[in-house]
């Protein structure tokens, strides 16, 4: 019974390969569209979001910057906490999901509420959440890459940082060609 042994293990090990690139192609693309968009946020704020009828000034907007990565802490926080109930690929899951869904609303709510802070905020700190499982993720990797395997594919994990830093630039770039 050696042989059904021998095609469970070559199974196993496919699989593992196949978990590997599905996580590092989902980081490419979701690194190359948050790092893009990211530079945009403050002014989409500054312009299109209204409180009390009035666009938000620049401190409002700064002060959104500087709150949003305390958001993503307390998020990591309630992420690793789920995890060990319910599983770190459920939460990862369910994570980039509400912040994909997030980021939808956010784009469709100028239609139902005139972008009206009270209705976006809560929407961008929700957006964020997709970007607390990073430490989660990092441990999944990590635990399907073959031991001798685990810095060939640190250095693709590695890409997709670097993906998202050279989309900021070009989403940068962008904001001030066409603004």
């Amino acid at each position: 019974d050696s042989n059904s042994h021998l095609e469970n293990l070559a199974w196993y090990t496919q699989s593992q390969k196949y978990i590997l690139q599905i996580m590092i192609l989902a980081d490419l693309i979701s690194g190359f569209g948050s790092g893009m968009t990211i530079k945009f946020f403050p002014l989409f704020f500054r312009y299109k979001v209204v409180a009390d009828g009035r666009h938000l000034s620049l401190i409002q907007v700064y002060i959104i910057n500087a709150v949003i990565p305390l958001v993503m802490i307390v998020g990591s926080i309630l992420a690793h906490m789920a995890s060990n109930r319910i599983g770190r690929a459920q939460v990862c899951t369910l994570y980039c999901v509400l912040g994909a869904l997030a980021l939808v609303a956010i784009a469709e709510a100028g239609h139902w509420v005139e972008w009206d802070y009270r209705v976006i905020l809560p929407l961008y700190a929700v957006s964020t959440a997709q970007h607390c499982c990073r430490p989660i993720k990092k441990s999944i990797l990590m635990d399907y890459a073959p031991k001798g395997e685990r810095g060939r594919w640190n250095s693709l994990d590695s890409v997709t940082r670097f993906g998202w830093s050279g989309s900021a630039v070009l989403g940068g770039y962008l904001i001030h060609k066409y603004s």
